[in-house]
């Protein structure tokens, strides 16, 4: 689907599934992200707040049920979710990111090709680019990174939290890839 799926070998400090890594556009490897309290400090407020929101819209509107589906029109930028009984809400999403799992390889959505993302999906993704960009954290600002599945969901809530959207989701998008989310309050369809 997209080219950048090849494996990546980290030529430095050698990534183990673990951490953040960014990717070097100079030599094409990757290298650890500095630590910078302040970056760290407002992704754990970002990410308590949107967990928290996160929880009580999945069980207010039975979001991620085994016996639910979901659906999207990405030209709206609308998700669907419907119940096992037919009920449906539906919500305004940004397509924060694209993780895959065997390599832990993260793109940003505002580095994604024009044809994965809409200006109606990519109000997060660039807030969260924006705010990097402002306050000099490169992980924000830096279009792929290697980090694992928890750094997956810490960047997605923090832009979600920028783009003032309570809910996070994630979506297989086929055997490898992920698709990370961020949503408005749902509501119920009339």
């Amino acid at each position: 689907m997209f080219g950048w799926f090849a494996r990546k070998t980290p030529d430095n400090d050698c990534y183990a599934g673990e951490g953040t890594f960014l990717g070097c556009p100079s030599c094409g490897g990757y290298h650890r992200a500095p630590d910078i309290p302040a970056f760290e400090a407002a992704m754990e407020e970002a990410c308590a707040q949107v967990s928290d929101s996160t929880d009580r819209l999945y069980e207010a509107f039975n979001i991620g049920a085994p016996d639910g589906r979901w659906d999207m029109v990405p030209a709206d930028g609308v998700f669907w979710f419907t119940q096992s009984c037919g009920r449906r809400c539906y919500a305004q999403f940004s397509l924060v990111g694209s993780w895959i799992e065997d390599t832990h390889s993260w793109m940003w959505g505002w580095h994604l090709p024009d044809s994965h993302i809409t200006d109606a999906t990519r109000k997060a993704p660039d807030l969260a680019r924006a705010a990097g960009a402002a306050h000099g954290w490169v992980c924000l600002t830096t279009p792929t990174l290697l980090l694992d599945d928890a750094g997956a969901w810490h960047m997605t809530k923090y832009a979600a939290r920028c783009a003032g959207h309570p809910l996070v989701y994630r979506a297989k998008v086929n055997d490898r890839a992920w698709a990370y989310f961020a949503m408005d309050t749902p509501v119920w369809e009339s």
